[in-house]
Order: structure tokens, then C-alpha cells, then sequence
């Protein structure tokens, strides 16, 4: 087997490229090393970091920063979340029904760690909590933000959409109505 291949030019289609390729022989799946070494191709001994025992189920706290607060009526509040380590890595999916609402100024998710949990050090740094997709149903439109940190001394995240000034609330970036959604997934630091 020849050690070098010849291949037309990416860049200058005009020239070629000399390749270099393996001389190897490539060992069976089976007898690939336990440790210390890795390929594209199943293996028995391949190791998640997460087993499926490790995902906590939550129901995320939906606030606002004004009154009334929202309501959840019908809607639906779920969440997931493992720790690894010293992170929480978490996801969230709110989906609102006729019987919500929103509530007045900013809207706030609720993480299901409390505050004194949460390296508020590391936090304070970057404020960056993780990305938020919001889904307005009726104009079948999708809104990509950010979830940034509360402050010192909460558990909660703002929601902040792209090319909007303000936090999210009850008119920002569109007017909430049934089956539009709110999701976040990102992770935080923990102490």
C-alpha cells in the first residue's frame, strides 16, 4: 500500500496534493484499547458521562418583577437537570394556555438550586446563564436570546432577546398568548 495518495488541489484546482495517508493496519472494534484511546465506532466499552438515572426532573418557577405575578393556569412547566462535577447543566420548556399570563415587567426563570447553591463569584464574572429560545405560536416565529444572571442573592435568570432593549416581559419581544413558548438550557456554576 502506497503512503501517498494524489488528489486534485481545494484551493488551486489546476495542482494536485500529495496526501499522506495511514500505514497502520486498523485493529478490530473489539480489540481497540479500554482507555487512552478513542474512535468513531462503537465500542462496548464506550462510557457516557450521564446515565439516564442521572437527569432530574423540575418545574421551573416562572416570576416577574412586577404585579401581579404570572399565572400558570393550564400551562405547562418542565425542566431537566444533572450535575457534573461542580456544574448544574439544566433545560427548561414553558409553554403557556389561554388561562396564563405573563405578568407586569421583567420575566424571570427560576433555577432549582437556591441561591446560596450558586457560585455567585463565577457567576458575577460573566452573568451568563445560558441561551433562551422563544416561540411565538400564532406568527410562527422563533426569538434567540440569552439567559443572564438575577444579581447576588437569587436563583433566577432575564431573559434578553436579540435587537430588543429590554428584558423580556409580557409585550417583549411579542404580546404572550396560548402555545407560545419560553426555553432555556445552559448550565451554572455551584459551589
Amino acid at each position: 500500500m502506497s503512503i501517498f495518495e494524489v488528489r486534485p488541489n481545494a484551493f488551486n484546482p489546476d495542482q494536485t496534493t500529495n496526501l499522506r495517508l495511514g500505514t497502520r493496519t486498523p485493529r478490530p472494534v473489539s480489540s481497540q484499547p479500554s482507555s487512552g484511546f478513542s474512535t468513531n465506532a462503537s465500542r462496548e466499552d464506550h462510557q457516557h458521562l450521564l446515565a439516564t438515572s442521572d437527569v432530574s426532573n423540575w418545574y421551573p418557577t416562572i416570576s416577574s418583577s412586577g404585579d401581579p405575578q404570572p399565572i400558570v393556569g393550564g400551562g405547562v412547566s418542565m425542566g431537566n437537570y444533572s450535575v457534573i462535577g461542580n456544574k448544574l447543566f439544566y433545560e427548561t420548556n414553558y409553554t403557556l394556555y389561554t388561562s396564563n399570563t405573563v405578568g407586569t415587567g421583567n420575566t424571570r426563570v427560576h433555577l432549582p438550586f437556591p441561591a446560596s447553591k450558586l457560585n455567585q463569584t463565577a457567576l458575577s464574572k460573566s452573568g451568563i446563564m445560558g441561551s433562551a429560545f422563544l416561540y411565538d405560536y400564532s406568527a410562527a416565529m422563533t426569538y434567540i436570546g440569552v439567559a443572564l444572571w438575577g444579581g447576588v442573592g437569587t436563583n433566577f435568570m432575564h431573559i434578553y432577546v436579540h435587537g430588543y432593549a429590554p428584558v423580556v416581559g409580557p409585550t417583549v419581544p411579542f404580546a404572550w398568548v396560548e402555545n407560545d413558548q419560553i426555553r432555556i438550557h445552559g448550565w451554572v456554576p455551584l459551589l
